[in-house]
């Protein structure tokens, strides 16, 4: 009598699920979702312990999955560390590089494993999508960055100066129409201090 042999074959899956983070949170930077070549991480002698985004160089990025269920002003922290003698950057943008939400200089520590928190008030939209840290200038380690929702109320209140959100259209209507003057609008950014003053030029 012949015995039927049944094989059966396990094979092993690796599923890679991103899962959003609602914000307002704190996001250790070694939980990306996505980075490009050459980020590594280190262990971290910061107060939390754990791993840390090691030196960083020219050109690098994180990107993160977010959940801002509020449009609106937020400080967005970054605990980093630098030994670097000229000031690295960081760049808050969305994935596509589309809108540059905030940009912030990032100093010398005065090493490698020397942690400070540095922030900026930024103007995000409600939405869920993936944020990019980008690093134009690198030289610094990244241990966390942390979202908080800022109180409008008590910004107006306080004379605090306010993000302008990205992509606000201007309407800039010339009277009389047609003019015999020419206008001019210039407006002015740069990658370490940006401003988004403008100017109108009247030439004559």
């Amino acid at each position: 009598m012949k015995r039927a042999m049944l094989f059966y074959v396990v094979c092993a899956f690796s599923l890679s699920v991103s899962a959003q983070t609602l914000i307002p949170a704190q996001i250790e930077a070694e939980n990306f979702t996505g980075k490009s070549s050459g980020i590594t991480t280190e262990s971290c002698s910061d107060s939390t312990g754990g791993l840390s985004i090691k030196k960083t160089s020219d050109g690098s990025y994180l990107y993160y999955a977010i959940t801002v269920p509020k449009a609106g002003l937020y400080r967005v922290s970054y605990r980093v560390s630098s030994a670097a003698t000229t000031a690295g950057a960081i760049a808050l943008t969305s994935d596509s590089g589309s809108t540059v939400y905030g940009v912030l200089e990032v100093p010398s520590t005065g090493g490698l494993q020397n942690w400070k928190t540095l922030s900026h008030q930024v103007f995000l939209p409600a939405s869920t999508f993936n944020i990019s840290v980008d690093i134009p200038k690198g030289g610094f380690g990244i241990n966390w960055l942390k979202f908080e929702k800022v109180n409008d109320s008590a910004n107006q209140a306080s004379g605090t100066a306010r993000s302008i959100p990205p992509r606000k259209r201007l309407n800039l209507f010339n009277r009389p129409n047609p003019s015999l003057q020419a206008v001019a609008l210039r407006c002015m950014w740069t990658l370490l201090r940006p401003s988004r003053r403008c100017r109108v030029l009247v030439l004559q």
